[in-house]
């Protein structure tokens, strides 16, 4: 794997979350399965003391930052305090290591991984488990002498058997599924086998949610891996982190500074549906848009804050949080009762001349809902009267502020 197991220098801390990831995950695994402390830990692991005399701290660094337990340590004699613990491959403990050793965090650090990468991963859990795919050698023989085995691809029940796959892997969610199923689903985009891609998207992000249940991990790790897996396998979205200047005069500021922007939705992805989304021809309704983008906005940003207040207060026992909680919801039906954009009119596609084109597959054939082809191109359409500043600040859109009561949440200190 191509994670590197040597620690930064001093002040130059890591500028991927992935290694520090895998720490965490195989430090919480080894305390669910022994139920000791970081105190206990140590004591078990690691000698009396140090050089100083004083009890090294390692478990609560490996729980604080993300330490890397394959690093050598002098007073272990040049071994890593991982190898001390998996010396004895204690079956109680063989999950933790086997996590740490998946070929998971490869694939989670390494954006040039290529088709052949991903087979190799394929290969290399299907060998170690004993399972067997065809190769394309075997499939000749298989189609040409036993075309009714679902193992070559076309026998009748060959998407059950796939489905069965699917759902054993779900089910048995581990590191190394996780990894499987991520390398089957980034062959069949290769591929272009976007049916399949589909399911094994869908595994595999059931396959991670389980896992980090099945784990326990801490609140905020689940949804750092989710986020993870979901960017850079999924998506194969790889961005550097913005760490503000104050968050690196420590290791520690640092590492939490650098959770915290990938636990944030990437600017890319933030309410993005682009991939789905038309080219059309500018019309009356999206000159309107742009002409009132700013008060827009600001009535789109008041909505989310009453959508926010009524789903948390519509229930509350208190009279005066249903109160505010029918206010909100009120005002959310005012603002769309004003917000009137032009009428919709499907005459601003992209034009089609009759009889022109060539459909594949079940691609829709494009004509307006009338049953007709506009083959005419833009048409002018009536002036639309602009809103002016004065009647959006009527109606209180630039002005209005909407809080919740206070909460007790507190931050929890440690990852």
């Amino acid at each position: 794997m191509s994670l590197s197991s040597r620690p930064p220098g001093r002040g130059h801390p890591p500028a991927d979350i992935v290694s520090r990831l895998r720490s965490w995950i195989w430090y919480w695994m080894l305390k669910e399965a022994t139920k000791q402390s970081d105190d206990e830990l140590d004591r078990r692991y690691l000698p009396s003391g140090s050089h100083s005399g004083a009890r090294p701290r390692l478990f609560e660094r490996i729980r604080s930052i993300g330490s890397d337990p394959t690093c050598p340590r002098v007073d272990l004699l040049n071994s890593s305090i991982f190898e001390r613990v998996h010396a004895e491959r204690d079956p109680i403990i063989e999950p933790a290591r086997e996590a740490f050793e998946s070929p998971l965090w490869w694939m989670l650090s390494d954006s040039s991984m290529t088709i052949e990468d991903y087979r190799r991963v394929i290969a290399q859990i299907i060998a170690a488990r004993g399972w067997y795919r065809a190769s394309s050698e075997d499939r000749k023989l298989g189609l040409a002498f036993m075309q009714d085995d679902p193992a070559f691809g076309m026998s009748e029940d060959r998407a059950n058997v796939y489905s069965t796959m699917l759902t054993s892997l779900e089910s048995t969610s581990s590191a190394d599924n996780i990894a499987l199923l991520a390398a089957l689903f980034r062959e069949a985009l290769a591929e272009f086998a976007l049916e399949q891609a589909l399911l094994l998207r869908s595994s595999l992000r059931v396959c991670a949610a389980l896992w980090t249940r099945s784990i326990e991990l801490p609140d905020q790790l689940s949804p750092l891996f989710d986020r993870l897996v979901d960017e850079r396998i999924v998506r194969n979205l790889w961005r550097s982190p913005a760490i503000p200047a104050e968050a690196k005069r420590s290791q520690r500021h640092y590492i939490r500074a650098l959770v915290q922007d990938h636990l944030q939705e990437a600017p890319e992805l933030a309410g993005s549906m682009q991939a789905t989304l038309p080219i059309v021809q500018r019309s009356p309704r999206i000159e309107w848009l742009y002409e009132h983008r700013p008060a827009l906005s600001a009535a789109q940003g008041l909505i989310s804050e009453a959508n926010m207040i009524y789903s948390q207060l519509s229930d509350s026992p208190s009279p005066e949080s249903r109160e505010l909680a029918r206010a909100a919801r009120k005002l959310e039906v005012d603002i769309y009762g004003l917000v009137q954009p032009p009428p919709r009119d499907l005459r601003y596609c992209l034009p089609v001349l009759p009889g022109a084109g060539i459909r594949s597959g079940n691609r829709p054939a494009p004509y307006l809902t009338d049953g007709t082809l506009d083959d005419l191109g833009m048409k002018q359409a009536g002036e639309v009267p602009a809103l002016s500043a004065a009647d959006w600040e009527a109606f209180g859109f630039l002005n209005i502020k909407l809080e919740l009561p206070p909460t007790d949440f507190e931050e929890d200190d440690d990852l």
